[in-house]
């Protein structure tokens, strides 16, 4: 319940909360109150948890939730998915660290096609191959959960986070906020990770 009428305060009350290392493989989820909060402010709130590594937001509480801002909702966040396809990360974390890593590579894909990221035909091709490795140990720890597959995921996930910084280099000069947003993203996913790994009797 990080609730607050502004954003610097709404982050000061979150923040302790998501640097926290007491809180393990916690899932952190903070709250917007819409309550006498102005559509813009609620967006603002809503795009500073977007960039955070936390696994999404609430928003207290329905009866609070106008027309203006289902309209903002509707015109950045894009249309609604049916409620199937994006699973529930604190019940399915392994599906969802599958499916927002999928996302993240939509997004890397777009920004590369848009010339957007400068990197050489040779680091494009590691970073693509690489990608893809990290892809296929999440699918298959989604499709079948075991203490073999968390293992693999993880393994894979971890080396290419710490070479993400190196294929990155140029972009946390040019861009350091992108950076910082992507490097959170795939905090996240290590996060549901170890959620998944804490809440499930994984066998080898």
């Amino acid at each position: 319940m990080t609730y607050a009428q502004d954003t610097p305060r709404f982050q000061r009350l979150a923040q302790p909360w998501i640097a926290s290392t007491q809180l393990g493989s916690t899932l952190l989820v903070p709250g917007i109150r819409l309550l006498s909060l102005p559509n813009i402010g609620a967006f603002d709130q809503l795009q500073l948890v977007r960039d955070l590594p936390v696994s999404g937001y609430a928003l207290f509480a329905a009866e609070n939730f106008n027309n203006d801002l289902q309209k903002i909702f509707s015109s950045t966040q894009g249309t609604v998915q049916s409620p199937t396809s994006e699973p529930i990360p604190q019940r399915q974390p392994f599906k969802t660290a599958a499916v927002r890593y999928a996302a993240l590579q939509r997004e890397w894909q777009l920004v590369l096609q848009n010339n957007q990221l400068q990197m050489s035909t040779t680091t494009i091709s590691d970073f693509h191959n690489q990608a893809k490795v990290v892809q296929k140990a999440l699918d298959q720890l989604a499709a079948s959960p075991s203490a073999s597959n968390l293992l693999a995921s993880r393994a894979t996930l971890t080396r290419f986070q710490f070479q993400f910084r190196v294929w990155m280099r140029q972009q946390i000069i040019d861009n350091p906020y992108q950076f910082k947003v992507w490097e959170n993203r795939l905090a996240t996913i290590e996060r549901l990770l170890r959620y998944g790994e804490r809440r499930s009797q994984l066998r080898p």
